[in-house]
C-alpha cells in the first residue's frame, strides 16, 4: 500500500458503510474496508488493539475483491445485538 496511505486512513476513518469487523483469526484485531476509487476493488485495513484504553497498529492493509466471509460487525452496535 505504498503511497496509499490516505486511503488507508480513510478506511478506518470512514470504513464502508460505517461497519467495523472483529477479525475471524483475531479478537484482538479489528477490520477496516472502504472502497477503492477507480479500482473494483476494497481497502482492507487490520488493526489490533491493546491497552485500556485500546491503542490501535495496523498490521495490514491491502487491495481485495470483497469483505471476508465470517467477519462479524461490531460497529455500530445495533449490527450486533
Amino acid at each position: 500500500m505504498i503511497g496509499q496511505q490516505d486511503l488507508v486512513r480513510a478506511a478506518v476513518e470512514e470504513p464502508l458503510y460505517g461497519v467495523i469487523y472483529e477479525d475471524t483469526d483475531f479478537a484482538d484485531r479489528n477490520v477496516y474496508y472502504h472502497s477503492w476509487p477507480g479500482k473494483r476493488l476494497y481497502v482492507k485495513v487490520v488493526i489490533r488493539l491493546e491497552g485500556n484504553p485500546p491503542e490501535g497498529e495496523i498490521i495490514s492493509a491491502y487491495g481485495q475483491f470483497g469483505c471476508k466471509g465470517g467477519e462479524k460487525p461490531i460497529w455500530p452496535p445495533s449490527l450486533h445485538s
